[in-house]
């Protein structure tokens, strides 16, 4: 699974993923390369700044959203057309 946002949500989110038996945190992107980097360490993924590189690259079978709000919609668009099964913070889109 994959993590798109990595602030206080998706510390939140990447916890409980990271407590489910046969889920792996694969992927953490955000915009600023040192909260991925931060939370990517946690868990040994690998780390992203543009979230359609790290769609096209991992693949991975789930991603959380938890970017901005009005960053909802992309990101969450994207993944899906990358196949990902999504959850996604509220609100979907501003």
């Amino acid at each position: 699974m994959a993590i798109i946002g990595c602030g206080g949500q998706g510390s939140i989110h990447s916890d409980a993923y990271a407590q489910l038996p046969n889920v792996q945190i694969v992927g953490c992107c955000d915009v600023v390369p040192e909260r991925a980097e931060q939370l990517a360490s946690r868990y040994g993924a690998k780390v992203f700044t543009d979230f359609r590189e790290m769609l096209t690259s991992l693949r991975p079978d789930i991603v959380s959203v938890c970017t901005l709000e009005g960053q909802h919609a992309d990101a969450t668009i994207a993944a899906l057309q990358a196949g990902a099964h999504v959850l996604c913070e509220k609100m979907l889109a501003a």
